[in-house]
């Protein structure tokens, strides 16, 4: 087996975190970045446990060395409600790894007056739970302040699914709907109603515009058609036809505001032409957010 094997010398120790620390410190040695991988014959020298131990705190290692995040400060209280739970604090105040002497010598039991338990038996008990709760310490610390990181950081990197390879990368949040600009589409035909316009930047990455028009015509009498152009409608885009009063079209990629900074909806008929009838019924101009 490997020299990087797991080994049991000494009493107390963590066989697994030893390895992991001796893997991280060969491969920042070597001036690489990002978790260090367990090499084919040491993981092959591992129980399926242990294996994932090491990966763990490889990339727990790996997170510790980059570089600082921006951390928000913690609410009030944060970290008397971490210390808390990790003492496991009751309601009455009693710290159950406290070793201050108890007010009285022993308890009674709940709901009977003829029994009385000994303190020093509870005492027994809560060292042996905060004996158990030591070593998952340190990993509860930097969970709770992942909760606070601004960017990647400790957070991300204990969020990892464990049987993923070496180095994979974190999944990253989606990112959020974006609004580039919108527009108020004024009726051509005197005394008609407002329709508008909204161009936005999707979750799945595609540019689509919404149009939402007072009325559509009857089906024998043609169909609307949404059209990006510019300001003389020397160049047009059709988007696609319109049957409802709400619509959302696809844009096709590349297309920029400022070249085509015009909505036109027109009156269509089903004749084969493909361009523009020449019959307007809404314009406006987009009027970019971001």
């Amino acid at each position: 087996m490997s020299e990087l094997s797991l080994t049991h010398d000494r009493p107390g120790e963590d066989p697994a975190a030893d390895l992991a620390v001796r893997l991280h410190r060969e491969h920042a040695a070597a001036g690489l970045g990002g978790p260090a991988p367990v090499p084919d014959d040491v993981a092959a020298g591992l129980d399926s446990r242990s294996l994932k131990e090491v990966r763990g705190t490889l990339r727990v290692l790996a997170a510790l060395d980059a570089p600082a995040p921006a951390l928000l400060a913690p609410p009030a209280g944060l970290w008397d409600r971490i210390a808390a739970d990790l003492d496991g604090t009751g309601e009455d105040g009693a710290g159950l790894g406290s070793d201050a002497a108890p007010a009285e010598p022993a308890v009674r039991a709940a709901g009977r007056d003829d029994v009385v338990v000994p303190l020093a038996g509870r005492r027994a008990a809560r060292s042996a739970a905060r004996a158990e709760r030591t070593r998952w310490r340190p990993v509860a610390a930097a969970a709770a302040a992942g909760l606070l990181v601004g960017g990647l950081g400790v957070g991300l990197a204990l969020s990892g699914r464990d049987d993923a390879a070496d180095g994979a990368p974190v999944a990253q949040p989606t990112p959020a709907e974006e609004v580039l600009g919108d527009a108020q589409l004024d009726p051509v035909v005197q005394d008609g109603q407002l329709a508008l316009a909204e161009m936005r930047r999707e979750q799945d990455g595609e540019l689509r515009l919404e149009v939402r028009v007072p009325a559509v015509p009857d089906a024998e009498d043609g169909y609307l058609e949404v059209w990006l152009r510019d300001e003389a409608a020397s160049r047009m885009i059709s988007l696609g036809t319109v049957s409802t009063q709400d619509a959302v079209l696809t844009v096709p990629e590349g297309v920029r505001l400022a070249e085509y900074p015009v909505v036109d909806v027109s009156h269509e008929h089903f004749d084969g032409d493909p361009t523009h009838s020449g019959t307007s019924l809404w314009v406006g101009e987009m009027v970019r957010r971001s």
